[in-house]
């Protein structure tokens, strides 16, 4: 009898293991990074990817993206910024501001994935139906203290700092 009583804690202390990592999200906080920006020629248009600009301005610019995670929701801003010579300049319009609600799952013990759909998109490129760009943005984060490496459709291996 003593036997099964232990071996029922033992199961039972498992499962709750097992629930337990399952359960596991990254720390609630906010948590930023740069994506590039692609500018084609003419300054027509602009999306994340890898930068080219074909003009003057010598600027690289950058989405810097924050993933907020609390107990009850995961939301990503995404606001343009230009760096040249070490300075950075915040942009009125360039490249949009994107805002997203968002959904995580965890692939394995130290790896994420999140999911997220737009809700609200000032100054964004749209295609010719005008649907905005990017209604759909997904992540993939690799480690999850204070800081993450972040894989995009467009980028690998993207630091994100936890503020």
């Amino acid at each position: 009898m003593k036997y099964n009583i232990i071996s029922g804690i033992s199961i039972g202390f498992v499962l709750l293991l097992s629930l337990s990592v399952i359960a596991q999200r990254p720390a609630p906080g906010k948590y930023t990074g740069l994506e590039k920006i692609t500018v084609t020629s003419g300054n027509a248009q602009y999306w994340p990817g890898i930068y080219k600009f074909y003009g003057a301005d010598t600027s690289t610019w950058y989405h810097e993206t924050t993933i907020t995670i609390t107990d009850s929701s995961i939301g990503i801003e995404k606001r343009p910024l230009a760096i040249k010579d070490n300075v950075v300049t915040y942009s009125d319009s360039t490249g949009g501001f994107y805002s997203y609600t968002a959904k995580i799952r965890q692939d394995n013990e130290s790896t994420f994935k999140i999911w997220g759909i737009m809700l609200q998109c000032k100054y964004c490129p749209r295609t010719a139906t005008a649907i905005p760009r990017y209604v759909n943005v997904s992540y993939t984060i690799h480690a999850y203290r204070r800081k993450w490496m972040v894989d995009t459709d467009f980028e690998k291996n993207l630091i994100f700092n936890k503020q």
